[in-house]
């Protein structure tokens, strides 16, 4: 908060303006080479701080959302797992909560701290990653992920449909297979970190 308090965004936030569209459109900004920069310059234009933080020691979080001063958004993201893929996924998931969510975080000073590889049961926790993995694969172009016997071109093919990483289908694919090994090269990894320093 301290972080998002040093450069606060010029304007107001439009919760109205956080729509699956909208959603959509961040998600597809992954295939530019500078994807992550991107999308935090597009974010901040709608009044949404995003800042990079080290991870707690002993804490398995990824991100965080919560509303500075009671009403400008701010998305905190750790880059725990250094992969384009848990990037997109983690800032995805944190901009559901802001789509479905705003009212718990308006309301009553709510903070929603997210350990993404860990399995609940919460149905809130549960709708923001619903929205994420529609947002950033639609299930008309998602059936490939839940094939166990996936070929590398049906995973490229799935990126190119829907208009996003490949990283981001090879990750969701492993994930849905619990398969960590297959369609690893097709995922990009270290360059997120960097890319962000400044963040």
């Amino acid at each position: 908060m301290t972080k998002a308090s040093r450069n606060p965004p010029i304007g107001e936030f439009s919760k109205a303006a956080i729509n699956k569209q909208f959603l959509r459109s961040i998600a597809q900004l992954s295939t530019h080479p500078q994807g992550p920069l991107r999308a935090i310059n597009e974010l901040s234009k709608h009044s949404i701080i995003v800042v990079i933080f080290p991870l707690l020691p002993g804490t398995f979080l990824d991100g965080a959302v919560m509303l500075l001063k009671g009403k400008t958004p701010v998305i905190g993201l750790t880059l725990r797992h250094d992969r384009i893929d848990n990037f997109w996924f983690t800032l995805l998931h944190e901009l559901s909560h802001l789509a479905k969510h705003f009212d718990i975080l308006s309301s009553t000073d709510h903070v929603f701290f997210d350990e993404l590889d860990i399995e609940t049961d919460d149905q809130i926790e549960a709708e923001a990653d619903s929205l994420a993995k529609n947002s950033l694969v639609p299930s008309k172009f998602a059936k490939v992920c839940k094939k166990k016997f996936a070929r590398t071109e049906e995973i490229e093919k799935a990126g190119e449909e829907a208009g996003v990483h490949v990283s981001i289908v090879a990750g969701r694919w492993q994930k849905e297979n619990s398969d960590y090994k297959k369609f690893s090269r097709l995922i990009e990894r270290n360059t997120v970190r960097d890319m962000l320093q400044s963040a």
